[in-house]
């Protein structure tokens, strides 16, 4: 059984989305989607998980006819950080090879 209480702000949603390429109905969806993945398991306090969840994210915004989700700043620099956490463990990985 989930058992959870998602509480999401309207206000909020719309205000940021004055910044964003979409409107406060979807930044509301996001944020449903966010609350409904933390009650399932998933987890953002490591930039691992938090980049794990922004796919879940974008996947599920796309399944629903979400276009703009494709290249969301949101998105966008969270696969800009990823990419350079895994440039630093690949690094770290070469150099730990060669010692």
């Amino acid at each position: 059984t989930l058992e959870g209480q998602l509480l999401i702000s309207r206000e909020t949603a719309d205000a940021v989305a004055l910044e964003l390429p979409w409107d406060g109905d979807t930044e509301l969806l996001l944020y449903a989607i966010h609350g409904m993945l933390h009650l399932v398991g998933h987890d953002d306090e490591q930039p691992d998980d938090l980049a794990v969840m922004r796919e879940q994210e974008r996947k599920y915004l796309l399944q629903m006819g979400i276009a703009e989700a494709q290249h969301h700043p949101h998105f966008e620099e969270r696969a800009k950080a990823t990419s350079n956490l895994d440039a630093e463990y690949t690094i770290l990985e070469e150099e730990i090879e060669d010692e």
